[in-house]
């Protein structure tokens, strides 16, 4: 064992799991981490790629559906406890989304509760800002807002109940749209912001000297998947009470979906991308079917054709966002740590080579 924090990790053999659990080891950090019992060789590989004896990653069968979130009594001592098991899947289920992501929060809380420990992280989404105009703060977000996707208020939900029911200090993070690593792009899922690149490829074919005229579209931050993991554990190990209770891991620039299209397809090869259509048309289903000229924008044959294209419907409903998304805390929090949440376009190379490369593979 190590002298440092202990910490109790759910969802850690997920995408985002993986690298907050390789982070907190790397920084000495003793982690339990709740596994279904067949998941539990992950972990061991985990260990071993980092070099780090076994005895620091431990094992706990259990599942966040469970009353007692563990098979067995837990006798451990924990410093952090770190939520991030949750259903990421926009096109799953809405009853299956809120048992998962709020009655799951609801029972590790109790759980937390129960073994003593002494701070809660929950990863939380900017899908908690819904339909709200204007900007969304790193506050209580409870702003009056709606929720056009089930997913956003399952992440509002959770976030409101750890805010009036934890029974212990807690921090609460909201990454942008999760994408792969800064240096080769490896990724396990192709959903948020990937939901562009097809329709990128497809503009790529295009003549290079056209100008394609597009709606100007709300706003879809990002953060590639390994910065994410070390400002949630630089934040969640280093920062005192006096940093805040949430923070936003995403760029701080105001990342626009016609910007982040029109990067794409540059690098593509394909046409300039001039936002100069009225915003009230900006959504997904618009640029697919006017610029493709192949995707209805409504009904079952909308959903079909944009699965054609390698884009879920689920993301086309939630997305864009209309507010604009405050950093203030994350950067303060970060500030001297040498760890920066970087805009897509600083790695989107990297991203474009691991997208093609799962594409080639079938994913």
């Amino acid at each position: 064992m190590s002298n440092g924090p202990t910490c109790f990790v759910t969802g850690a053999t997920g995408f985002l799991g993986r690298y907050v659990v390789a982070d907190l080891l790397r920084r000495d950090a003793t982690v339990y981490a709740l596994v279904r019992p067949q998941s539990a060789g992950r972990l061991s590989k985990i260990a071993a790629d980092l070099g780090v004896d076994p005895e620091r990653l431990i094992p706990v069968p259990g599942d966040i559906a469970l009353d007692a979130v563990t098979l067995e009594p837990f006798a451990g001592t924990v410093d952090h406890l770190f939520h991030l098991a949750a259903i990421y899947d926009m096109d799953a289920d809405p009853d299956e989304m809120a048992e998962a992501n709020v009655e799951g929060t609801r029972r590790v809380l109790a759980f937390a509760g129960q073994i003593g420990a002494r701070t809660f992280h929950m990863v939380s989404s900017i899908a908690a800002a819904g339909d709200l105009a204007g900007t969304f703060g790193e506050e209580d977000p409870r702003h009056g807002q709606g929720f056009p996707h089930a997913y956003h208020r399952s992440k509002f939900d959770s976030e409101v109940l750890v805010r009036d029911t934890a029974t212990m200090p807690y921090k609460i993070y909201r990454p942008g749209t999760v994408v792969g690593t800064t240096d080769t792009g490896q990724t396990d899922k192709l959903d948020g912001a990937y939901a562009l690149f097809p329709l990128a490829a497809a503009l790529g074919t295009l003549p290079s000297q056209m100008v394609v005229p597009v709606p100007r579209m709300g706003r879809l931050p990002t953060v590639p998947v390994d910065r994410c993991a070390q400002a949630i554990a630089q934040i969640g190990l280093t920062a005192g009470p006096g940093a805040g209770d949430t923070f936003g891991l995403y760029a701080a620039d105001d990342e626009r979906v016609h910007e982040v299209l029109g990067a794409l397809v540059k690098h593509a090869g394909g046409p300039r991308i001039a936002a100069i259509l009225p915003e009230v048309t900006g959504t997904l289903p618009f640029i697919a079917a006017q610029i493709l000229g192949r995707v209805p924008v409504v009904g079952e044959a909308r959903n079909r054709a944009l699965n054609a294209l390698g884009v879920s419907p689920g993301l086309v409903d939630a997305a864009p966002f209309r507010c604009r998304f405050e950093t203030t805390r994350t950067r303060a929090a970060l500030a001297g740590s040498g760890i920066e949440i970087p805009p897509l376009r600083d790695y989107l190379p990297a991203l474009w080579t691991g997208w093609r490369r799962m594409r080639a593979a079938g994913a």
